[in-house]
């Protein structure tokens, strides 16, 4: 019995020094691929969306339906608007900020 316990312990380690980096590297990319994804699907709504806010603001101040209407998507997280100095004036927890955002990912 003690044979069959070092071959078994062998085995669980090899297997597992195999397995483990692989799934690693698997995770890792799956990850990277989800992240870029979502970054090009949301840049291109935040473009859209930047400059619908940005023509509603020249003819008629501020319009937050279309920010109201983003926010009720069910895949939606946040939005912030920033001015041209990096001041946040408005996000969409209706919080009003007057930080700059280099400061905030300090």
């Amino acid at each position: 019995m003690k044979l069959f316990g070092k071959i078994y312990a062998a085995v669980l380690i090899v297997l597992l020094l195999v397995i483990l980096p692989f799934s690693y590297a698997v995770t890792t990319r799956l990850i990277v691929d989800a992240e870029r994804h979502l970054t090009e699907r949301f840049s291109l709504t935040g473009d859209l969306v930047a400059q619908d806010i940005e023509h509603d603001y020249k003819e008629f101040g501020w319009d937050f339906e279309q920010l109201r209407n983003l926010t009720r998507q069910r895949d939606f997280l946040f939005w912030w608007l920033v001015k041209p100095d990096v001041i946040i004036p408005f996000s969409v927890f209706g919080l009003r900020f007057s930080v700059k955002i280099n400061k905030i990912y300090q």
